[in-house]
Parts: structure tokens; C-alpha cells; sequence
């Protein structure tokens, strides 16, 4: 699982890299040609746009990878060690169901706009709501990856909170 979860990583960054540099090129572009050209890009904003959104989302799997989402744990840190391990991992099989979610009908809306063209670019609408089941299925990866650290670590009795 560590494999996989390392592949996913190396995945989401390179298309994280990809994403941020395109859309500095598209955003630097569209300024000098408004203002230097007197004249705009009439798709830059749109790309800028598109590569936002797989910029967030696939960064929350970067971000699930180590870890590091935002959390309220004051609950689980005023619990017994052991206890705030189970708590933990009732967090992630919650998060697991929404991500199943997420793939599940971010799936099914990239099927159903597969046919739409965006208004600007004319691409398939497929490429913006591949964003969600795509960067659904590197966090799933990743939360699978936490959720066996975490049962592994119960069982050994090693109830330290890594999370934190």
C-alpha cells in the first residue's frame, strides 16, 4: 500500500507542478495583453479557472498524504490514548465515505457532461469534473495507506497520535 500511496503522490505533485506553471503562463499572458496589448485572451480566465479547481482538489490529496488537514481534536486529545486511536480511525472511515462519494458522482457528472463544451476553450466538460473522481481516488489511496498505519499501530499498541 505504501507503493501505491507514493505512486499517488508522485502523481498528484506532478500534475499539481503541471497545473500551478500553466496557470502562471495563462494568468502572465492575459495581464500583458490587456495591459501592454490592449487587447485579452478571451479563454485565459476560463483555463485559469478549470486549473484552480484541480489545483485545490488534487492538492487535498497531497495534503491527505501527510496528514495535515485541518482537524478539531480537542475531543480526541482529552481522550485515553486508545480510545483516541478508535476515535481516529471512525474519522477516517467517515472521510472514507465521503470519498466514495466524491468518486461515485464525480464519476457519473464527468459521464454526463462528457458531451458539453465549455464556453471559452470548447473542451469536453469531462476534463473539469474529472477533477473530482480523480483527485477522490489519490485520497483514497492515501486514506487507505493512514487508515492501515493507524490499525497496525492499535495492534502493536502503539497508541501515539502521528496526525498531529
Amino acid at each position: 500500500m505504501d507503493k501505491l500511496s507514493r505512486l499517488s503522490a508522485y502523481v498528484g505533485e506532478t500534475v499539481l507542478w503541471v497545473c500551478m506553471a500553466a496557470m502562471v503562463l495563462v494568468v502572465c499572458a492575459q495581464v500583458f495583453a490587456r495591459y501592454v496589448l490592449h487587447n485579452s485572451i478571451p479563454w485565459s480566465e476560463e483555463l485559469a479557472r478549470f486549473l484552480m479547481i484541480w489545483l485545490g482538489l488534487v492538492g487535498a490529496s497531497a495534503v491527505m498524504r501527510n496528514d495535515a488537514h485541518v482537524a478539531v481534536t480537542m475531543l480526541q486529545e482529552r481522550l485515553p490514548p486508545k480510545l483516541a486511536a478508535v476515535l481516529r480511525l471512525l474519522g477516517r472511515v467517515a472521510i472514507g465515505l465521503f470519498l466514495f462519494m466524491l468518486i461515485r458522482e464525480g464519476f457519473s457528472l464527468a459521464l454526463f457532461f462528457i458531451r458539453q463544451k465549455s464556453p471559452a476553450l470548447r473542451i469536453s466538460m469531462l476534463i473539469p469534473y474529472s477533477s473530482l473522481f480523480i483527485s477522490g481516488f489519490l485520497m483514497a489511496v492515501h486514506l487507505m495507506h493512514l487508515t492501515l498505519a493507524d490499525i497496525n499501530r492499535l495492534l502493536a499498541g502503539d497508541n501515539t497520535d502521528r496526525s498531529l
